[in-house]
């Protein structure tokens, strides 16, 4: 029987709906299944894409969701094209241009990791760690070959003005074998730019972070009292 395209998405989405599908012969008479509703695809990115030095390029290209981007990281185009020209996402939403202001939808549920300059031992441990994590939606080895790139589900509890502050209160979550993320990573805005890989660790069913975030913490300074008679002092 021929799939639908419907069907198709599913099983892109899910390998697993395949083997259903031959185990139990889960399809309709249109060859189409009942999506599974546990498949979370709520995230929103927008794309940056000009095709030629996108380093500089602030204006979006289209909106795209985990589904659309791992078929990107998946795609045989990005295989060599160098940095300055590859797309990127801002995992933290949708903008109208790259700026806070104009942010348009927020990802509320989502923390982005940016791991550089990593030995490769580190790189093994710290992509090994990730993987078994329930909360790991995508782990991706970055274009330099020698950091990481993760997204993880969690329920920090930071909207857009306090993201950068309470992510950042919280980073020691992230460090691992020694290895501090790189925090440009929490700003709104900030860039992801997408590496190639033929078979990514994605898991569509990820669960947000067993984990308790602190508040944001600014900093506070003290207004400094002057000793009216130490300055007389001092002149003298």
């Amino acid at each position: 029987m021929a799939r639908s395209s419907t069907l198709s998405k599913f099983i892109d989405q899910n390998p697993y709906i395949q083997l259903l599908i031959n185990t139990f012969d889960l399809v309709d008479e249109n060859g189409d299944i009942i999506p599974d509703k546990n498949v979370k695809n709520d995230f929103k990115f927008s794309l940056f894409y000009n095709g030629t030095n996108n380093t500089k390029n602030t204006i979006p290209r289209k909106e795209i969701d985990l589904s659309e981007l791992v078929r990107i990281i998946k795609s045989d185009a990005l295989k060599d094209m160098p940095k300055s020209q590859r797309p990127y996402i801002t995992p933290y939403g949708t903008f109208t241009k790259r700026n806070k202001e104009s942010l348009v939808h927020f990802n509320k549920g989502i923390i982005c990791l940016d791991y550089d300059k990593l030995k490769s031992y580190e790189l093994d441990y710290i992509d090994n760690y990730w993987r078994q994590q329930p909360c790991t939606i995508l782990s991706l080895i970055s274009p330099s070959g020698n950091g990481l790139k993760i997204l993880l589900r969690a329920e920090h509890g930071f909207n857009p003005d306090t993201l950068y502050e309470g992510l950042k209160a919280n980073a020691d979550i992230f460090t691992l074998a020694h290895r501090e993320v790189d925090l440009m990573q929490f700003v709104i805005c900030q860039p992801m730019f997408i590496p190639y890989s033929e078979n990514p660790y994605f898991n569509p069913h990820a669960k947000p972070m067993d984990v308790v975030f602190k508040d944001a913490k600014l900093e506070s300074f003290e207004v400094a009292k002057i000793d009216t008679i130490k300055v007389q002092a001092t002149r003298n």
